[in-house]
């Protein structure tokens, strides 16, 4: 086998019926991965609620899913190393779909599941860089009829399998190489480049910075474009000045805000010659920006 990938076996512990110890949340996944599950939060409100899902009965299930989920990939990046720890905050809210949200009475119509999970990544070679992120999950089947509590239970059930693969999808993209980053930001998956993107930012690593100014270009998700403005400037690479610039939109506020902050970071003639351009603007709006971002380059590069 490659030494650049791990088969994975997948072990459940913690079997021996303690229902309270910490050790029976947990999946060994192989050497490399051990996953802990904490309770499920049931965030339906208590008028909503159809059936009530013990906590247990859906962590139990949630870590299940989580063993075969890691046993159908087969094998895993090494960059989720020996030791590694993913830990699995969740929430779940369902019941039975109405147009504006949720009903407790069955009605034919859609059962809906949604999750919300925050993870957070420790790995074994860096403990100092753990790594918190969030995911959710949205699962919609038919109800037309029948047995409401089966219904709720068997969609739940269903609804693991798609969350338990963005969960170790994110976990390796939290966990990956320079080059397992780079692809991931730009990844044809938005959670996968937001995943990507702030791991990049927390390492970071200035030598992707070009592909993080490329991905500007190209990227479609304004609230992610924002993060990548952002992080064209904590890495620090001049060479992105450009890439910046072009991104500049004097009717988004937000945007120009957001590119004037990561310009006043990187300094250097070229970012000089654009506030200089922006300081005869008519909006004395945007003359203020220039002046507050001319401030902050000073304090950047005194």
């Amino acid at each position: 086998m490659s030494p650049w990938r791990w088969v994975l076996f997948v072990l459940l512990v913690g079997q021996s019926g303690c229902g309270n110890c910490d050790f029976d949340r947990e999946v060994s996944v192989g050497a490399a991965l051990v996953v802990n599950v904490e309770p499920v939060l049931d965030q339906t409100p208590p008028s909503l609620r159809p059936i009530v899902l013990e906590p247990r009965w859906a962590q139990d299930h949630l870590r299940s899913a989580m063993a075969v989920a890691a046993s159908s990939r087969r094998e895993i990046s090494p960059e989720i190393e020996a030791g590694s720890l993913l830990s699995i905050r969740p929430r779940l809210t369902y019941g039975f779909a109405l147009a504006d949200g949720l009903q407790a009475t069955p009605s034919p119509g859609d059962v809906v599941v949604r999750w919300q999970v925050v993870a957070r990544l420790t790995v074994e070679r860096a403990p100092e860089l753990a790594f918190e992120y969030g995911t959710e999950h949205l699962h919609r089947v038919p109800f037309p009829g029948g047995d409401a509590e089966a219904a709720l239970r068997q969609a739940v059930l269903a609804s693991l399998a798609p969350l338990c693969e963005r969960l170790l999808q994110s976990a390796t993209v939290a966990a990956g190489t320079q080059t397992s980053l780079r692809d991931a930001l730009q990844s044809p998956d938005i959670s996968t480049r937001r995943i990507a993107a702030d791991r990049v930012g927390q390492l970071r690593l200035r030598v992707l910075a070009p592909v993080v100014g490329l991905q500007l270009a190209a990227e479609t998700d304004e609230a992610l474009r924002l993060r990548l403005i952002g992080l064209s400037g904590e890495l620090g690479d001049p060479a992105t000045v450009p890439a910046l610039i072009a991104q500049a939109e004097l009717k988004d506020r937000p945007r120009l805000l957001a590119v004037m902050d990561a310009l006043s970071r990187l300094g250097g003639a070229r970012v000089e010659e654009f506030f200089d351009v922006l300081s005869s603007h008519d909006d004395p709006e945007i003359r203020g920006l220039v002046e507050a971002a001319r401030g902050r380059a000073k304090s950047e590069h005194p």
